[in-house]
């Protein structure tokens, strides 16, 4: 199936900052849930550590899925090729 040229729109990115939100609320839930219900302690140092670290790639996963389902994924066909001769060397002026 070909894939639409057609970028998402103003609907789309709404649709994707309140599932980001949702998603967000709804994490934060559980952990208070899981917390409130004894399964999860927040005065351990390995359970902050483990929230601490699987939260943030819980929403990178959300904020994936999300994406894919808007159509903000990009394939191959996409991409451009650089050349780096010409694009501006940021050290070109430095002393050394």
């Amino acid at each position: 199936m070909p894939r639409s040229s057609v970028s998402p729109g103003p609907i789309a990115n709404q649709l994707f900052e309140s599932g980001f939100r949702l998603a967000v609320i709804g994490g934060l839930s559980v952990v208070v849930a899981l917390h409130w219900m004894g399964a999860l302690s927040l005065l351990e140092p390995v359970t902050v550590v483990l929230v601490a670290l699987l939260f943030p790639i819980y929403l990178v996963f959300v904020s994936m899925l999300l994406a894919v389902w808007l159509g903000y994924d990009r394939d191959e066909t996409n991409l451009q090729r650089v050349d780096s001769e010409e694009a501006d060397d940021p050290w070109e002026g430095w002393p050394w």
